[in-house]
């Protein structure tokens, strides 16, 4: 599947939200946010409670192929600082029809 011959875990980490959470998480792009860098990573997110289509995680058919977007604060949504090299993420959200969205029941 992986067309590689070995694996190297980098990290594990727990992440919190509630059902029916006021704020949507804002659209990232996972990448920026570590210290390593490649094509062949993955980061994995599943959850542990059924998710609905209505409230699941949604993807940008294809963005893994845009290049890097500047990390940004959540709390905030300002770029982290020292990333000004890197392009702000589109405003997806914004304009969700001019993007194709991808996402399912979980």
């Amino acid at each position: 599947v992986m067309a590689s011959e070995r694996s190297i875990f980098y990290h594990e980490h727990v992440l919190v939200k509630e059902p029916l959470a006021a704020s949507p998480t804002p659209w990232h792009h996972d990448q920026p946010y570590y210290p390593i860098d490649g094509d062949q990573l993955l980061s994995l997110w599943f959850p542990v409670d059924p998710v609905p289509l209505d409230a699941t995680l949604l993807f940008v058919r294809g963005s893994h192929r845009h290049g890097y977007y500047a990390p940004r604060k959540f709390e905030t949504q300002r770029n982290y600082d020292g990333s000004d090299e890197l392009p702000t993420i589109p405003a997806i959200a914004d304009a969700p029809h001019e993007h194709e969205l991808l996402g399912w029941q979980l």
